[in-house]
């Protein structure tokens, strides 16, 4: 871009490579990934399979799906990400052999790690407790921001057990933060629920014009409230997220 052009913006793109990041870092190199059959889903899923091919990982399956789906679609999708049809196919074969009836729980494979959601809140919502009823329950699963839906009448209990990135604004409960947070979803409730992140990006944005315009850069790495915020040579400010993960609906 021309002298003095900087970019900075709620990427998608970022939150799905730092969940490639974490993933590798926790020790998973091998997942599948499920994800929304629409522009932004497939925005998340290009940028989290580039960075975790990139970092060594190998996906062992994707599966697409439409938003809103039923609860049966999600469960044949995982059953065939896990093997379970190949599973159940074995036993009844071997059932047909002996010409018996056998008492059979379909074993999930073996090799898979993990699973990585891009969708949203309300798809990861009926797909959770799929991942479990299908042998899942045991696998971690990792999302985006996308799966936290900001409003205080969402149950997210079915969302237990789910790790996303989001930015601080959104995950401190206390400190300087969260009573800035709190005063602008006093001064304009009607809104907040839908442009929270906005809000946020707002006030960063503010912050980091003195440092870009009047310094041209940013040394080191800025705390803001959508995250660590540096900037890179071609003049796009990063931002370095936090993890949580749902435990009894709240984020932890």
């Amino acid at each position: 871009g021309p002298a003095d052009f900087y970019q900075f913006g709620i990427s998608p793109e970022g939150e799905a490579e730092q969940a490639a990041e974490r993933a590798v870092a926790e020790g998973y190199t091998r997942g599948v990934v499920l994800v929304s059959n629409d522009d932004f889903g497939t925005r998340l899923f290009n940028a989290f399979s580039a960075r975790f091919k990139q970092l060594g990982g190998q996906l062992l399956g994707v599966k697409a799906f439409a938003p809103g789906s039923e609860a049966d679609a999600y469960s044949d999708m995982l059953a065939e990400l896990f093997n379970l049809d190949a599973s159940n196919a074995r036993a009844r074969h071997l059932a047909a052999i002996l010409g018996t009836h056998l008492d059979f729980e379909p074993r999930r494979r073996r090799d898979l790690q993990f699973i990585f959601v891009a969708g949203s809140a309300a798809d990861a919502r009926t797909l959770q407790p799929q991942i479990a009823y299908n042998h899942g329950e045991d696998l971690p699963v990792y999302s985006t921001s996308r799966v936290y839906q900001l409003e205080d009448n969402v149950d997210n209990t079915v969302l237990d057990g789910i790790s996303f990135d989001d930015m601080p604004w959104t995950l401190e409960d206390s400190g300087p933060v969260a009573e800035l947070r709190r005063s602008v979803q006093h001064n304009w409730p009607t809104n907040f629920a839908d442009n929270s992140r906005l809000y946020a990006l707002g006030f960063d944005a503010y912050r980091l014009l003195p440092l870009l315009y009047n310094t041209h850069g940013i040394s080191q790495a800025v705390p803001g409230v959508t995250g660590q915020l540096t900037l890179d040579a071609d003049g796009r400010v990063h931002r370095g997220l936090d993890w949580a993960e749902f435990d009894d609906g709240s984020p932890e």
